[in-house]
Formats: structure tokens, sequence, C-alpha cells
């Protein structure tokens, strides 16, 4: 999980109401609000969490779906807007479940543990 200035705690499960994921925030008193709820499409599986970006947008990875079914980088706005930021194919990558490393120029660095060119894995950096 993560927190921001406000003592808000954000996180992401990979159960929900819909069995595919969720994007959480916990409020200084332990209330909880659900952000976002994946469908598969947009995503499944969130098991690494969500990093917070200066701006305070939220960034993590789904381990499985998206367009291809091998996984995405999703971005979410403290408001609860979803855009996904790279649908995975398998030669660059399938089976997310770590997450995301953020560098001072904004790029976004990980792994996934499986695809790529012998189908062990890959890492990689998504630019802004």
């Amino acid at each position: 999980m993560v927190r921001d200035s406000a003592g808000n705690f954000y996180g992401a499960t990979t159960y929900g109401s819909n069995q595919v994921g969720l994007v959480f925030k916990l409020d200084p008193i332990g209330r909880e609000t659900v952000l976002f709820t994946f469908n598969g499409n947009d995503g499944a599986y969130p098991s690494a969490g969500v990093i917070r970006s200066p701006k305070g947008m939220l960034c993590g990875t789904a381990e499985f779906g998206g367009k291809f079914g091998a996984g995405v980088i999703f971005s979410l706005s403290p408001s609860g807007v979803e855009k996904t930021l790279h649908d995975f194919e398998g030669p660059d990558g399938a089976d997310l479940l770590t997450g995301l490393f953020r560098d001072n120029a904004g790029n976004l660095y990980g792994t996934a543990t499986e695809g790529g060119a012998y189908g062990q894995g890959t890492v990689f950096k998504l630019t802004p």
C-alpha cells in the first residue's frame, strides 16, 4: 500500500465483487472507498499493489487481462478514472506479478514473469 500526505492509504486486491480485482482507498479512520473495479478487458488480478505519482495518479500492473490477456499497466486518477497505459501481448511480457518503480523522469519500470524472447519473462520500461 501507498500513503498520501492526508494519511489515506491506497492499495489493490486481486478479488472483489467481480472476482478480478479492484483498487481501493482507506481514509485515516479506516473507511474504505472502492476507486475502481476491473472487468478483465481493462486488466485482471492487480496483485502487486499501486504506486503514487507526485501529481496523485496511481499506477500499477494487472497480472492478466487487457486487450491480449497477458496483463496491463494502468493509471488511475484520484477520482477513479482508469486508463490502460500498456497492454502486454506476450513477446513484450506476460503475467505481471510484480509492482512498478518510477524514476524522476516519470519512466515506469517493472518485470513480467513470462513472455519475452525465450518465454522466461522480461524487464520493461514505459516512458511517459
